[in-house]
């Protein structure tokens, strides 16, 4: 089964490997790590059985001439990214009718999700460079809230975990209009 917070892959990028920590080249599979969240899923059985998957392709968010190998978040947070980026001026989720998504962060280890809205069509559909940015400001604030409290999985406390450790792969269409990012953390010293 396909997990929809990871892109799917071209078959050249794809591995014999069950996991990512063993496609990693040699010695960094326990130090670049992808962010364990759940996938976003309804509560309630009404919502569950009215809801639709997630029918938007992907955003994806590379350097230009690296390909999914995603950008660190602390690129993406500074005032203009759009000429650091692929496609940075590119307008995204330009789709008619689609006003704003839900962005959730279901950080693994955590009790409470990180619920936002992100407007996207203010002035015109958002750019990729703009929405990248969002999604980062998020991050850095849910790193920021969540420093100083409780945890059931401790190797992924937001304490231990820096925001500059934090590489946006993608943005994934879950659920109706709810998105979560697919994130590498580095833990490279």
């Amino acid at each position: 089964m396909s997990n929809p917070l990871h892109c799917p892959l071209r078959s050249s990028q794809q591995s014999s490997y069950s996991s990512l920590g063993g496609a990693v080249p040699s010695g960094l599979s326990s130090l670049i790590r992808r962010l364990p969240q759940a996938v976003y899923t309804p509560s309630s059985k009404w919502q569950s059985a009215t809801s639709r998957a997630g029918n938007h392709n992907p955003v994806t968010f590379d350097y230009p001439g690296r390909r999914s190998e995603g950008v660190r978040m602390q690129h993406l947070i500074v005032q203009d990214c759009s000429g650091l980026i692929t496609g940075g001026t590119d307008m995204v989720l330009a789709n008619p009718g689609l006003q704003k998504i839900t962005f959730r962060i279901m950080w693994t280890g955590y009790t409470s999700d990180w619920v936002r809205p992100i407007e996207i069509v203010s002035n015109g559909p958002i750019t990729r460079a703009k929405l990248g940015k969002l999604v980062a400001q998020n991050f850095a604030r849910f790193i920021e809230i969540h420093s100083s409290t409780k945890t059931s999985e401790p190797a992924w406390a937001a304490s231990r975990i820096r925001f500059d450790m934090l590489s946006l792969i993608s943005l994934v269409n879950t659920c109706d209009e709810n998105w979560q990012a697919d994130v590498y953390v580095d833990f490279r010293p």
